[in-house]
């Protein structure tokens, strides 16, 4: 029945919450400690809103590639994304900043996204499942998840107004002082 198709992403969200409640934990321990200097509370903040930020691509993604493409696909790239995240406040903190430990959680937490976008993308122009395109060998798959991010993070997250907004922005500010 479709509701049993719907346990594993309902677990994928439930250990994605589990781990955003983490973030708070952690902003909120730094904060309250009296010990918290301004960087420490500064990656507490990113931490906790860096994941809502990137949950607001994760969940509604998860769910529609669920429903739409693969129950048990989605599942699995949601318990991969929501298991890596958990530990994105943990590797933001442990150099102070933004390190190489967070891109480690990163990368991986984009390609589940681009994963996602492009079953959806395929199901929503009439093509069915990507999955069944593609298959699912892990070969094809690792070389298909690095082309995806980076046409993601080069073309979709600039065009048509990301690049444009940017530039302007800092055309407008390179001549101003504080």
């Amino acid at each position: 029945s479709s509701l049993e198709l719907a346990r594993g992403p309902v677990l994928a969200t439930l250990l994605w919450l589990w781990g955003y409640y983490n973030c708070i934990g952690f902003q909120l321990a730094v904060k309250l400690s009296g010990k918290g200097t301004e960087q420490a509370s500064k990656v507490g903040e990113r931490s906790l809103y860096n994941t809502l930020e990137q949950g607001l691509g994760f969940l509604p993604m998860l769910w529609m590639t669920a429903a739409c493409v693969d129950a048990a696909i989605a599942t699995s790239l949601g318990v991969v994304y929501a298991a890596s995240r958990m530990f994105y406040a943990l590797a933001y903190a442990y150099y102070g900043g933004f390190s190489m430990p967070v891109e480690l959680i990163t990368q991986p937490n984009y390609a589940v996204l681009h994963a996602y976008a492009a079953a959806l993308l395929c199901f929503g122009l009439g093509g069915g499942s990507i999955f069944s395109l593609l298959g699912q060998n892990f070969l094809l798959w690792c070389p298909a998840a690095f082309v995806l991010n980076l046409f993601g993070m080069f073309v979709v997250w600039n065009y048509p107004v990301g690049g444009p907004a940017a530039a302007c922005m800092l055309a407008w500010t390179s001549g101003k002082q504080d």
